[in-house]
């Protein structure tokens, strides 16, 4: 069987809005040898290449990554660099200009990275990829991770305090491993079928991703930088003594 060919597209948008300049910042390191938060996107990419049939690219209109990587940054046009613009646009927009250098289809399916989340690895590439791979009726694979609360049906504002969340007063009591185990996405790393991805006339959340998602769990800890906030929760998470445990 031949094995499915990957196109690999970290998408680093310059444009943000809360934390200016976000993926250049560093978030591990020294100042002389800084690891910034865009690094463990394009690392992972990277090395998911030493194990897929793939190729990676950046798409982002940050002029600094034409420096960096100018032969493999995908520049994005100026209607795909707003906050409102939507990723499966911006995917679109990477395959097709990539596809039109090679002169023809060349890959089966894409996958795309965050370049503000610094918790993802080559081996949640390869698990997303080998997913879709394996199982031929999935239109894409999408990162989730087990919930941790109750469901929303389960609590109610309480009257005396309402900046707190109260267990609602019913005749039976919920415990928590009576509960069916319940996931959210996390979109660190989607993979979607090629066909599907070109075929999307919608922009909703998600449904770039066909009606066949499968899930792929991310059981350690997921950091998405936004603010400052973030940020210093991911120089924390990453400058933890070496004998923690994840979620410890």
């Amino acid at each position: 069987m031949k094995p499915m060919r990957f196109l690999i597209v970290v998408c680093a948008r310059a444009g943000s809005e809360r934390l200016k300049g976000k993926n250049f910042l560093r978030v591990a390191g020294t100042p002389e040898y800084p690891v910034r938060v865009c690094d463990f996107a394009i690392g992972a990419a990277q090395k998911a290449y030493n194990f897929l049939d793939s190729r990676w690219c950046i798409s982002s209109d940050d002029v600094r990554f034409c420096q960096e990587e100018p032969s493999n940054l995908v520049r994005r046009p100026e209607r795909l660099c707003t906050a409102k613009a939507s990723i499966h646009l911006a995917l679109k927009h990477a395959l097709q200009a990539w596809e039109l250098d090679c002169d023809g289809p060349q890959f089966d399916a894409v996958i795309s990275l965050q370049a503000n989340v610094v918790t993802v690895t080559a081996g949640l590439v390869t698990q997303v990829a080998h997913l879709l791979e394996r199982n031929k009726r999935a239109t894409a694979v999408m990162t989730v991770k087990p919930a941790e609360c109750p469901p929303e049906w389960m609590f109610h504002w309480g009257k005396r305090h309402p900046r707190f969340l109260e267990r609602q007063a019913t005749s039976k009591r919920f415990r928590m491993q009576d509960l069916p185990q319940r996931y959210v996405p996390t979109g660190t790393c989607c993979a979607v079928r090629r066909e599907v991805l070109l075929g999307c006339k919608s922009s909703a959340a998600f449904k770039w991703l066909g009606d066949s998602i499968l899930p792929a769990i991310e059981n350690g800890t997921v950091i998405e930088i936004h603010d400052r906030i973030d940020l210093e929760q991911a120089r924390a998470w990453l400058n933890r003594p070496a004998q923690w445990e994840d979620g410890k």
